[in-house]
């Protein structure tokens, strides 16, 4: 019994830190790139992102280039669980800061 609780608890601690792992760095680069992503709030940016580079639409690092210019930059990444994956975006052009989700 004792050891069937230390297994029970090891195991939920290796859950909990790969939740936390994934919500921190797993929506990678080309996560971003597959998926299209539409506004919460609209900062001067096109409503809908999706990234096509015969468009000049692409990533690159974490600027987002619209057209072939660079148009904002992703402040932060997030991977949720159950939920729509989110990343927050910085306009250059008037410096608001605003929240896509990817669809």
């Amino acid at each position: 019994m004792k050891n069937t609780l230390k297994y029970i608890l090891i195991l939920v601690f290796f859950a909990i830190s790969f939740s936390i792992f994934l919500k921190n760095y797993g929506l990678s680069d080309h996560l971003i790139k597959k998926s299209w992503w539409k506004v919460a709030e609209p900062i001067g940016l096109p409503d809908v992102l999706a990234f096509n580079e015969v468009k000049g639409n692409y990533l690159k690092n974490d600027t987002i280039f619209i057209a072939t210019k660079a148009r904002a930059i992703i402040l932060k990444r997030e991977f949720q669980f159950f939920a729509d994956h989110k990343m927050m975006v910085k306009n250059i052009a008037n410096q608001q800061s605003g929240t896509y989700y990817k669809k």
